[in-house]
């Protein structure tokens, strides 16, 4: 096998600390995941407040 697919950690309780960065490493990581998930949800209430808004025009054009 390559060293490209050679561990680098020996055990798992050494991958989690990440050389003695692992709070810092899994911080980072947990902050953008909480980012993405924030712009996700923020798109998709923008995305039904657009559509109201569109049904909601789209009802006053037929109305008499």
């Amino acid at each position: 096998m390559s060293d490209f697919f050679r561990l680098w950690w020996s055990d798992w309780p050494a991958f989690l600390q990440m050389g003695k960065h692992g709070f810092f490493v899994w911080g980072s990581v947990a902050s953008v995941v909480v980012a993405l998930a924030g712009e996700q949800w923020a798109l998709r209430r923008r995305a039904r407040r657009v559509q109201r808004a569109l049904l909601a025009a789209q009802a006053q054009e037929q109305a008499p």
